[in-house]
């Protein structure tokens, strides 16, 4: 309570806090007591995903990284703590060792752990602008293994990042290699179809990329909602390569898809082009973006995050949501309330009760009530 308005008092406070929970956690996982671990784990976790912002002179746990290095015989909800702590951690003082640990993961015969690496390194680039050239660098190396989720989950990454540092488009595009034909995964195909739409300028096989996605069925929907936005800009900047492409695909959305938002949206474009392609062009291409974004929605949104610092140890913690959410909006804390009010007011009754009775009573009856004496004694 005194250190919530006083920021300097604050950061001591959260500094203060870092060698007990750093031995608490190593007592648990020494004692082989997972949920002791998991539990400072979360405490741990909350508290530098609200405190550490890119200050290297302040970053929490920065000392301490190499605790939070997975182990092999560790359960896949631990490691996933783990490996997030360390996205928020990551700084000048211990950036190489933490990379290159998560470099290490990637590789994991668990697909989905690898996968959740490669997105903490995806996540250590957004938080560290400086770093974020040589990261991307080394994302291109997981390429070479040709494993398709990893390749997946690399595009991904790298379409998050192109989104807030354009810059790197130059360096960047002409290094990833072609993967339309061997990604599964949706949200890959998405990325990769964005990546095609915002700088196929400088893809010289981007409208083909694009038209052996529009031959696909159309049950993708959001593929295809991907791809429509993609080919009308692209068509805006190769016009003669793209006017068949994005053609076809008007009449295929038009004509045969099932999902009433994306037909309508294809018709739209299409009564647009049809009216005035330069009006067309200024509506969906916008103004030409001179600054990269700063911040993703998902890191401005803390709201929740305050309001579960305010309930530190407790379980609001561990299940990462306010109490009102998991208690139903507070329906069970209520009726237990209600319930413990209930039970005082019986208790009042009956003790009222009783004071009533021994009004009642005769001063003979009084005296019959009260024990014997004798009864007492101990012989």
């Amino acid at each position: 309570t005194w250190a919530k308005d006083n920021s300097n008092l604050n950061k001591q406070v959260m500094q203060r806090l870092q060698a007990p929970l750093i031995t608490l956690m190593t007592a648990g996982e020494t004692a082989g007591n997972r949920e002791i671990t998991y539990v400072v784990l979360q405490h741990i976790l909350l508290i530098v995903s609200r405190y550490d912002k890119g200050d290297s002179n302040y970053h929490l746990f920065k000392n301490d990284h190499k605790h939070f290095f997975c182990k092999t015989e560790e359960q896949s909800y631990i490691r996933d703590v783990k490996i997030e702590i360390m996205s928020y951690i990551a700084c000048d003082l211990n950036m190489r060792g933490i990379i290159n640990e998560l470099s290490e993961y990637a590789t994991d015969v668990d697909p989905e752990f690898a996968k959740r690496s490669i997105s903490c390194i995806g996540k250590i680039a957004l938080r560290n602008p400086k770093m974020a050239k040589a990261i991307a660098d080394n994302l291109l190396r997981f390429f070479k293994y040709r494993i398709e989720y990893i390749s997946s989950e690399c595009i991904i990454v790298f379409s998050i990042l192109l989104r807030k540092y354009p810059t790197l488009a130059d360096t960047l595009i002409p290094l990833i290699p072609n993967l339309h034909s061997v990604l599964a995964k949706t949200e890959a195909k998405c990325a990769l179809i964005w990546i095609m739409g915002e700088f196929g300028e400088m893809i010289d096989n981007a409208p083909y990329v694009l038209e052996y996605y529009a031959g696909a069925e159309v049950s993708e929907v959001q593929m295809f909602h991907s791809l429509l936005n993609a080919v009308l800009k692209l068509f805006f900047k190769r016009p003669g390569e793209c006017q068949i492409i994005l053609g076809k695909l008007l009449k295929q959305l038009i004509l045969y898809s099932n999902n009433s938002d994306l037909r309508d949206r294809a018709r739209m474009y299409y009564n647009l082009l049809a009216s005035d392609v330069e009006a067309a062009k200024e509506i969906l291409m916008g103004k030409e973006k001179e600054q990269s974004i700063a911040n993703f929605w998902e890191d401005e949104v803390a709201e929740d995050k305050a309001k579960i610092e305010k309930e530190f140890n407790t379980f609001s913690v561990i299940y990462n949501e306010p109490q009102e959410k998991f208690l139903k909006k507070g329906l069970v804390l209520k009726a237990y309330q209600q319930e413990r009010q209930k039970e005082l007011k019986q208790n009042k009754a009956k003790e009222k009760a009783k004071e009533e009775n021994e009004d009642l009573l005769t001063p003979e009856e009084k005296v019959d009530s009260v024990p014997n004496n004798k009864d007492l004694l101990v012989s």
